[in-house]
């Protein structure tokens, strides 16, 4: 229910974005923020199978966590991740290191 609503969220934004107003992040910040953002989505989703409704409590906490760590808010992250979705390539390399970085951390686990 919670990722269903912010998708709309970054559909409804992206409709209305003011691009001269817009901040973006370098690669690597963004990169980082969406590394956080795979591994709560991953842990929402192994919890909604135990409760649902603990789950969606947990990822909004979840990502309200990864926004103050990073010092910075929701409409932000989400002018960030518009920006990169209309720019694949540099999504993709993103993702890629993302991916690898993980497996190196599961490889590191006992």
């Amino acid at each position: 229910m919670i990722r269903a609503l912010f998708i709309l969220l970054i559909l409804f934004i992206s409709c209305k974005s003011n691009k001269s107003t817009d901040q973006f992040f370098s690669k690597d910040f963004m990169k980082e923020i969406l590394k956080s953002v795979q591994i709560i989505e991953s842990k929402y989703q192994h919890q909604k199978v135990i409760d649902s409704e603990i789950a969606s409590y947990n990822l909004k906490s979840d990502y309200d966590s990864i926004f103050l760590l990073h010092e910075i808010n929701d409409s932000l992250f989400i002018q960030n991740l518009e920006f990169y979705s209309n720019n694949p390539k540099m999504l993709e390399e993103i993702y890629k290191d993302i991916i690898n970085e993980l497996q190196i951390e599961k490889q590191k686990l006992p």
